[in-house]
Order: C-alpha cells, then structure tokens, then sequence
C-alpha cells in the first residue's frame, strides 16, 4: 500500500501570505494539491505536514470541500525545516505502508498521470523522482555557459519504498544536514538504491510568488472635487503641480486623480475605500499630499504580498490643458508605484462643456489598476 506526505508547514515567505490558503481552481491551493491522491486506489493515508497553529483551519477547509475525515487523512505538527517536516510525518505511516509518496503542498497542479508515473517506477530498491527538462539557456553565475541538455529540473511527488526512506531519515536525524529535497537525502544517506525519474509536467509548477497564481485583481475608483477660483495657483494631478486659477476644495490636497488611484488599488485588495482609511475628521491628513498617502496603501499592497501590474487613468477637466505633464506624472507613479512607465497610462478629457466639470468648477478622475 502507498501513503503520502504532503508538506504544508512552510510559512510563505515570499509570497506574502499563507499561500497554501489561496483560492485556486475548485478551492484553495492546499486541498487542490491533496485531490488527486484521494483518486489513486492504493493511497491509504495522506498525511499533512503543518504548523501547530495551522492544523484546525486545514481541518476545516479540507471537510468544507467534503474530503474524507476518517483516518485516511491525517496531520502532524511540521518542524522549523521542510526535512524536520517530513522525518514528523513519518511517525504516521501506516504499518503496512510499502511506498511512500511526498509532495509540496504548494503544487496544486498535479495531476492522476503524473502521480501513476511515478507509482509505476517504484520497486522494494527504487526511489522515483518526476523531472521536466530546460527550456532556457543556463549559465553559472559566474556566466560560465552549461549545456541544458545535461541538467533537468526536480518535481514532486518524488516516490521512495516506505523502509529505505525511514532509514535514510533516520541517518539524517544523527546529522541533521540540510538537503533541498527528499530524493538528496536519500541519493546521500542509501547510495546502494536505484535512482531514477519519470517524465514530469510543465504545469506541475509550485506556487511561491503571487504571480505563480496567474491569478490578477482588479480594482475601479472614481473620484471628484469641486474647486475654488484662486488666481495664480496650481492644482496638484498625480503629484505634479500644474498652473491653474484654481484650488480643489478638500481636505487633503484634493489630487483627483491620485484618490481616484488609490480607492481603485484598495478595491482590487478588498480593502475599503480612502474615505475609511484616511479619515476626513482626522486633522493629521490636513492638506497632506497624496503621495504621503499613496505610500501608505502601498505599503499595505505589498504587506499583502501583491505587486502593481498595470495602471490606466482618465482625468476628465476643461482647463487646464495638461498633455505636457502627463510624461512627469508618470515618473512621479512609477517612482511610487515601483512600475514601469510603460505600464502607466494617463489620458486626459474634457466633459464637453457639461456640469461642473463642463463649466471648469470641478475635476473628476476614473482609474483603473491590475495586480498580481
């Protein structure tokens, strides 16, 4: 019989967020990563590597998608490094487990063939690993050229007979050298064994940044100020003072087009708009420039782990004219939104006359952003 270690103790570092909980195809990553197993016959026990603290939510979300909560899913407490997480789960093997299957918990791709191959391969001496060739060209890091055709990369589920893998991690446990996969450690520990791979799949990818997902969020804002006639002013558009015979009426700088940004770019998050994040009653955000607020949501977007993919904004005015500084806008959001200008666009409208904005005694913006 054949039980499976899935990983899931890692703690997603560069991805932003517990990667493992993000919503991908029928579910989240994790139990997409679990559901081909439970659709191979000779899988007896799956056994879930985890945090302590991550255990229960992983509980509920697998019953949530109906997966079996009698022993045939199991989880034990993961340890500081993916090797400790494995040398845990194997305490839980079953007593008559003959192979051993492990695999990330981020590779929520995985499919019944690749899984069978590696099953086909295994023997009482012989470890499996699914491996996909190089597409690219590869050099060292000293820019040394290596020829591709010699190098493969590594996937999982790498498979081992149940003994030989529990020996091999009993030898590492006296030493506790750090190895990057299971099928290292057993290539170091049981040098006697056969070793040997299957074709793997190019969509058997791990999940370890945001745009692994190709999953992009989009967010919508709008905003509008009225203004005030001021001789010999400047009004400020996407953080650059342009000349103007008049003031927006607000509370901080009035920048339309900046608000209509940031409430576009805290929509796509799920976060509520400025009005709630920069409060008008709070006297700290008096006359404050946009771009001060603007790196606050920022700040929020990459704590979140997202990254800006591309912005597109209409700011709808009669006068003034302002095609001559939409090229310096958009040095000012590249700078602050760590984007290419390419990525940036910014046109500019009139209301043809009509309302306020027609009679020039206000200015309306729309915005529109992607990330991933």
């Amino acid at each position: 019989m054949i039980n499976v270690i899935i990983c899931a103790a890692g703690i997603s570092n560069r991805f932003g967020a517990n990667k493992l909980l993000e919503k991908y195809g029928k579910s989240v990553v994790l139990t997409e990563s679990i559901r081909p197993f439970l659709e191979i016959d000779d899988v007896e026990k799956i056994i879930v590597s985890a945090n302590e603290d991550d255990i229960e939510l992983y509980e509920k979300t697998l019953q949530k998608q109906g997966f079996p909560t009698d022993y045939r899913i199991a989880f034990c407490t993961g340890g500081e490094t993916r090797t400790e997480s494995v040398y845990n789960a194997l305490d839980y093997l079953t007593d008559n487990a003959n192979y051993v299957l492990i695999h990330d918990g981020a590779r929520p791709n995985v499919s019944v063939d690749l899984i069978k191959r590696v099953i086909a391969k295994l023997d009482e001496n012989v470890c499996v690993i699914p491996t996909v060739d190089l597409a690219d060209t590869l050099y060292t890091k000293d820019l040394s050229l290596k020829d591709r055709n010699d190098y493969v990369l590594a996937q999982t589920p790498q498979g081992f007979p149940a003994q030989l893998l529990c020996d091999a991690y009993d030898d590492w446990f006296e030493e506790k050298k750090p190895f990057t996969d299971d099928f290292s450690l057993v290539q170091h520990y049981r040098r006697y064994a056969t070793f040997t791979n299957v074709k793997g799949d190019a969509n058997n990818v791990k999940i370890t940044y945001r745009q692994d997902l190709n999953k992009v969020l989009t967010g919508i804002g709008y905003d509008i100020h009225n203004y005030d006639k001021v001789p010999n002013n400047s009004i400020p558009l996407c953080g650059v003072q342009v000349p103007a015979n008049k003031k927006a009426i607000a509370h901080s700088d009035g920048d339309v087009p900046l608000h209509a940004l940031m409430d576009a770019i805290l929509s796509a998050i799920g976060e509520k708009d400025i009005g709630h994040m920069f409060p008008i009653n709070d006297d700290k955000y008096k006359d404050i420039s946009s771009l001060v607020l603007l790196d606050s949501v920022m700040d929020l977007v990459k704590k979140k782990g997202y990254i800006i993919n591309n912005v597109s904004i209409a700011i709808i005015l009669e006068k003034p004219k302002i095609a001559e500084y939409i090229d310096e806008m958009k040095n000012v959001l590249s700078a602050h939104l760590s984007l290419d200008k390419t990525s940036i666009g910014i046109t500019a409208t009139t209301n043809e006359g009509s309302g306020l904005v027609g009679s020039g005694d206000a200015i309306a913006a729309l915005a529109n952003v992607s990330l991933y």
